[in-house]
């Protein structure tokens, strides 16, 4: 499974000018619908592991290493195979009989947050891609990122450490949380707060 690398930053009036200026191709732009689910007990949340249906189609965050770098930098492993996502969350779900739908259909899985994005999407030198995107509760955040094989070769290793230097980034520009992070806090659970303190995490 991939591992992505990646840095938020808060949008400015000037940002995508500053993206062509390092050299951003513009790839296009589309709507995404996100439904987050979890247990009642937030054991998901709780473990760092971030479940969606994103346009129909089911997809998993989770934790690569220690947490967030020192620089700000993020790495989560993205799962989009089913197989994958349910051996990855059996560890934390006592029990899980048939597919995600049927956990869903069943109530073991609730969906707690829905939020639609405006997305448009750049690509960067050295093989980064840059989203911005816009939530429908006006939170603007572009990402910087890129995925790498489970195995990084040298090549890659140079990719991160790029994505983690502060030095090609304009002096203006500065970190944010992420789309999924600021729109589940405005639901009303408690321990959302605590988490993202405790995590630093940036979905």
């Amino acid at each position: 499974m991939p591992i992505e690398v990646e840095r938020k930053f808060a949008v400015r009036p000037d940002t995508e000018q500053r993206l062509a200026s390092l050299g951003g191709q513009r790839l296009g732009s589309r709507s995404l619908l996100d439904r987050y689910f979890d247990t009642v007990d937030l054991r998901l949340t709780l473990a760092d592991l971030w479940l969606r249906s994103r346009e129909g189609r089911w997809q998993l965050k989770s934790p690569v290493g220690a947490g967030p770098q020192a620089s700000g930098t993020t790495r989560y492993r993205e799962t989009a195979s089913e197989a994958e996502i349910l051996a990855l969350l059996r560890p934390v779900l006592s029990a899980i009989e048939g597919g995600l739908d049927r956990l869903a259909e069943t109530g073991h899985l609730q969906e707690f947050a829905t939020i639609r994005t405006q997305r448009i999407s750049y690509r960067l030198p050295q093989g980064l891609l840059v989203d911005l995107d816009l939530a429908d509760f006006g939170h603007q955040v572009w990402t910087v990122k890129r995925s790498f094989p489970a195995r990084c070769t040298s090549s890659c290793r140079s990719s991160a450490r790029f994505i983690s230097r502060n030095s090609w980034m304009p002096e203006s520009c500065s970190r944010t949380q992420g789309v999924g992070s600021i729109g589940m806090g405005r639901w009303e659970w408690a321990v959302f707060r605590e988490l993202s303190i405790s995590t630093g995490s940036s979905r």
